[in-house]
């Protein structure tokens, strides 16, 4: 241990040491303290929308996005994920140079009075550059935490205070509505007793019956989608974690689409939310008359009290004017289950970004023992290459995996591209449990087994594996000589 210290050291002071590691600072310096200007750059006549329609009012539609809370999540979602970036590249540039320089020189500095096992040397290379991300991380971590607390003091108006700590300083829990295809069985058996009351089926054959109960299927997730003027259309939540406090607000997402009005088109229904449908308690009941605009994310505030004890929460939407029944829109309306969700705080912001900053830790290390495995066989240039070339691949992963996906009448390359990263997937570990992106966009919670699967997968399996490999190759390499200090 002694000397996979000394080298552990060693490295973490040549990594100082180097000039790029001091651009690098520089960078960082100026993305955590430059991106709490952009958006009064690119917004200049953009006036800051009072959310007088939603903070602290449940019940009420939200406005879009306050200018505060969009301004703070822009600030953590930029920062933190530019700040990824520049430490990836940072590890990939140090990690490769640091090996590959002695693999061109043929020879290895070590401060040790005797000789060290190959081995040793490698795990000491790759824990000195974990240790220097580990520090640069809480760096990070602090100047990040630190400026988006002034920005959260910044802001005065009490209601915009209590809606960016519910949407924005917070770890939040999101959940769809059951899955249609609960119901979907049920209303469709009750179709197919109609017909067999108003027709004869058992005169009708096997493929014609088939044919009608396929009919009956897609009219029943019709049914299930859309609610005509006047109608009623409900959704269920189960399983739902207890709200973080008594204070924290719960928003109800939806969009309703419709054939005949124009996207952006405003329309008036009734939201009835309930715990328990059957409860005679009053205060088992909310009810919003909301206003809302044809396909546009829309949301609903909600107290912390409407999720149950039990982890229920139940929805309705009557389709009809509340001021004015009359003056109803007349067309059915459409509510697209993937568009559904609901979205809450459940834990407090500390531990959510301690743990979210754990995920950047755990990218690293892969990095670093990535470097070290394509530094002891391949030149400068060639293993860097090759590393950024890993980093991209897992970065855009989502979006790979759309471009390749085969589709009607696909071209030679998609179906190229298609199988070559299906393969590629089978030996990259899945880099969306790392991605901290799309837990800063909706401030979504960091659930302590996930940050464990990715330990595992990119640290217990991937890390392991590459360090195996990198020592085994480095111990066959030759050097010409082992210099002492």
């Amino acid at each position: 241990m002694r000397r996979i210290w000394a080298v552990t050291r060693q490295t973490f002071i040549e990594i100082l040491r180097m000039r790029r590691t001091t651009l690098f600072i520089f960078i960082l310096a100026a993305v955590v303290l430059g991106v709490p200007q952009l958006p009064r750059l690119f917004n200049k006549d953009v006036k800051p929308q009072t959310a007088a329609l939603s903070a602290g009012k449940p019940g009420a539609v939200q406005a879009p996005q306050a200018a505060q809370r969009h301004h703070v999540q822009t600030f953590l979602v930029y920062s933190v994920g530019l700040a990824g970036i520049i430490l990836s590249l940072l590890t990939i540039l140090a990690g490769c140079k640091i090996i590959c320089e002695e693999q061109a020189r043929r020879y290895v500095f070590t401060p040790l009075t005797k000789p060290v096992p190959r081995w040793q040397y490698v795990i000491g290379r790759w824990a000195g550059l974990v240790l220097f991300q580990m520090l640069m991380i809480a760096a990070v971590g602090l100047a990040v935490y630190g400026t988006a607390q002034v920005l959260r003091l910044n802001v005065k108006d009490r209601a915009e205070r209590l809606q960016l700590d519910n949407q924005v300083f917070a770890g939040r829990y999101r959940s769809a509505p059951n899955s249609l295809d609960e119901d979907l069985p049920k209303v469709a058996a009750k179709i197919m007793q109609q017909r067999e009351q108003n027709e004869r089926l058992k005169d009708l054959s096997p493929e014609q019956i088939a044919a009608s109960w396929d009919n009956a299927r897609l009219l029943a997730r019709e049914a299930l989608e859309n609610v005509a003027p006047f109608g009623r259309l409900g959704w269920r939540f189960t399983e739902l974690p207890k709200p973080l406090n008594d204070n924290a607000l719960v928003e109800f997402h939806f969009t309703a689409g419709t054939g005949k009005a124009a996207a952006g088109t405003g329309l008036k229904g009734i939201f009835l939310f309930s715990r328990d449908p059957n409860s005679e308690d009053a205060g088992a009941y909310f009810r919003s008359d909301a206003t809302f605009l044809t396909d546009r994310d829309s949301s609903i505030l909600l107290p912390a009290h409407m999720v149950g004890s039990d982890g229920r929460l139940f929805v309705e939407f009557l389709n009809e004017n509340p001021g004015d029944p009359a003056a109803t829109f007349d067309t059915t309306l459409m509510f697209p289950p993937e568009e559904l969700y609901i979205i809450y705080p459940v834990a407090p912001f500390e531990p959510n970004f301690l743990r979210l900053l754990l995920m950047m830790l755990i990218l690293q290390v892969f990095l670093a023992s990535t470097t070290l495995l394509a530094g002891t066989w391949l030149s400068f240039p060639v293993a860097t290459l090759m590393c950024l070339t890993i980093y991209a691949i897992g970065a855009m992963q989502r979006f790979l995996v759309e471009a390749t996906a085969i589709r009607y009448k696909s071209g030679f390359w998609v179906y190229l591209g298609h199988y070559i990263y299906g393969g590629l997937q089978h030996i990259m570990p899945n880099f969306e449990l790392i991605d901290t992106s799309t837990v800063l966009m909706d401030s979504l919670v960091v659930p302590w087994t996930r940050l464990a699967v990715a330990g595992v997968a990119f640290v217990g399996v991937w890390t392991v594996l590459a360090l195996t490999v990198a020592a085994f190759v480095f111990t066959k390499r030759e050097l010409a000589s082992v210099i002492v200090e």
